[in-house]
């Protein structure tokens, strides 16, 4: 970080250009798909050109795990993302109209300006 910070004058952030909130699925989807648990993580906005939108989320999708990690929580999100690394690919398991899709998503820098 040091070093980032004397070679740009900050440290670059992580992120996916989501907006996320958690969801509870119905128990008949949770059973149908397998799921241990009914949670996951919708996907309430995606940044246009960000790393979610070019690796094709779309607004209601439902994230289920995001690299090895099971998400039931925004911050189980934000947990994977802080110890990703720029321009790494993350595997995304989610449910898109009741099926189960899986995405890969670039890591990209947040941009300055974004929370």
């Amino acid at each position: 970080m040091v070093q980032q910070l004397l070679a740009s004058g900050r440290v670059a952030r992580a992120y996916l250009g989501l907006g996320m909130q958690p969801v509870r699925l119905s128990e008949s989807a949770s059973r149908k798909l397998g799921l241990g648990s009914p949670q996951g993580v919708l996907f309430v906005s995606v940044q246009p050109d960000g790393p979610a939108d070019r690796a094709g989320a779309l607004v209601g999708d439902v994230l289920i795990e995001l690299g090895t990690v099971r998400v039931t929580q925004v911050e189980d999100v934000q947990a994977v993302v802080g110890q990703a690394r720029i321009g790494e690919p993350i595997q995304a398991a989610l449910i898109r109209g009741g099926e189960w899709l899986e995405l890969t998503i670039t890591v990209g820098e947040r941009p300055r300006g974004c929370r």
